[in-house]
């Protein structure tokens, strides 16, 4: 990812304007400041930026919020989830990981905070510590296909090959055009020894390759 330095005008103005305010983004917002923009104003601008691809930006935005504002501030955890992403997608779990733990110190129901926290451990190689952080959603939303794949390959790289296939099965049932748990499907087959079920799952990934990179049909006129 390129995390190259880039200057807006628009964020020094703002930094400066805060510098010279000397109070944090939630206090402007009480007195009625309106020099300042709003808590939810900095925090969708920094979901914009994320859609533009505008990482830099975004986390000036995101870090903006964590650094002026109170606990309790609603907008809190997700900017620290935001910049966990950041991140982990940058290759740096151990920051990651301190930021989604951060973001749920202070709100332990964030579903995004845990998902992510277990895709930081996986990262880190710790399967065993994703799993336990990816099971308890699971038990609460059955229907998470993402999870499902991820701990499908979890269990896989443990060796616990008859889990790995319950999950990825799951997976594969809720969302059957799936590539990437079809193949993971497919391998887990493999290592278990049951090369008929890992066939069917490589035709059906063949299939659905062929279908992906056919072009559209343009309608007869």
């Amino acid at each position: 990812m390129n995390l190259r330095h880039k200057t807006w005008w628009g964020m020094l103005a703002l930094w400066a304007g805060l510098a010279l305010v000397g109070c944090s983004v939630d206090d402007n917002k009480e007195s009625g400041t309106t020099n300042v923009p709003s808590v939810n104003e900095i925090y969708q601008e920094g979901v914009a930026k994320l859609k533009h691809s505008d990482v830099n930006g975004a986390i000036r935005y995101f870090s903006l919020i964590v650094e002026n504002t109170r606990p309790g501030t609603p907008q809190r955890p997700m900017a620290q989830v935001y910049l966990g992403q950041i991140a982990l997608l940058a290759g740096n779990s151990k920051i990651a990981i301190e930021k989604f733990r951060a973001a749920l110190d202070e709100d332990p129901t964030l579903i995004p905070a845990w998902q992510a926290l277990g895709n930081a451990y996986f990262a880190e190689k710790n399967l065993t510590g994703a799993i336990e952080v990816w099971e308890p959603l699971i038990k609460q939303n059955p229907n998470r296909i993402s999870i499902h794949n991820n701990l499908g390959v979890a269990y896989m790289d443990l060796g616990k090959l008859d889990k790995a296939i319950e999950h990825l099965e799951k997976s594969v049932t809720l969302n059957p055009d799936n590539a990437r748990t079809l193949n993971n499907l497919a391998q887990a087959y493999r290592r278990k020894g049951m090369e008929d079920a890992a066939s069917v799952a490589e035709r059906k990934l063949k299939s659905l390759r062929e279908r992906m990179t056919q072009p559209a049909q343009t309608a007869a006129h």
